[in-house]
């Protein structure tokens, strides 16, 4: 069991046995053995988060969030499932279903509302990796009949350090007319130096920002805001939830 969990957590470590330590490893091979089968049950759902315009306050855009609505755990969050994925293999496939079914319900919303016209959808490093993942995003595009240019996909610091020819893949992408953000931007030390070279037309300002904003927090948002505007990206602030926030902007 100790070994196991010593390999769960990044390898050359060791872990002491213990029966919560046995407990946590009997729920995760229990939610990988129903992880397996997910996809075939439907029981993976989609959330949206609005996104909204701070100048009239209108909603112009939705991010897709995954949930499994899992039959024997309940409403699971994809910090706890993810990873279990990406050991089965599982977070391909699992992510095609996602941009799918976000772009067909966003083809839905744009055809009543015209001022909906961002889909956020965020991709994994594997994702990103594969080499049919230019044509699974164009393949999409057409059977839903979502304007290219509605699409924003999703990438992290994560996602970066895993792909060194990231650039070969977002220029085709752009091709498209997909559109590319850097989410959590400001979290990871490198993250200015990859403005230089990738294709971005959005900046994300992560949301530990906003949740806790002295006046050094101010100061580094606003300064990250008038970066961007001076490279011509998008900026995008998560975490604006409350009427204080809000008014600092």
């Amino acid at each position: 069991m100790a070994m196991y969990i010593a390999k769960r957590n990044g390898r050359n470590t060791y872990e002491v046995s213990s029966h919560t330590s046995n407990k946590e490893l009997f729920k995760a091979v229990s939610m990988e053995n129903e992880l397996r089968y997910a996809l075939e049950r439907n029981e993976f759902q989609l959330v949206y988060q609005p996104l909204v315009d701070l100048k009239t306050l209108e909603i112009i855009g939705v991010e897709a969030l995954i949930r499994w609505n899992s039959e024997k755990y309940g409403i699971v969050y994809p910090d706890e499932f993810l990873p279990i994925l990406e050991e089965l293999g599982l977070v391909v496939p699992v992510g095609t279903w996602v941009l799918e079914q976000a772009c067909n319900q966003m083809k839905t919303w744009t055809d009543m509302y015209s001022r909906v016209t961002k889909l956020g959808v965020n991709v994994s490093p594997m994702q990103l990796k594969s080499p049919e993942f230019v044509k699974v995003v164009e393949d999409i595009l057409k059977k839903t009949g979502l304007n290219p240019s509605f699409l924003e996909i999703e990438i992290t610091e994560n996602v970066i350090q895993y792909n060194q020819d990231l650039k070969e893949v977002l220029i085709p992408i752009q091709n498209l007319g997909v559109k590319v953000a850097m989410d959590d931007f400001g979290t990871c030390y490198s993250s200015l130096s990859h403005l230089r070279y990738l294709p971005i037309n959005t900046l994300k300002i992560d949301k530990s920002f906003i949740d806790d904003l002295d006046q050094i927090g101010k100061v580094l948002v606003e300064t990250i805001i008038q970066m961007g505007k001076k490279l011509g990206l998008n900026i995008v602030i998560e975490g604006i939830e409350t009427k204080n926030s809000y008014n600092l902007y």
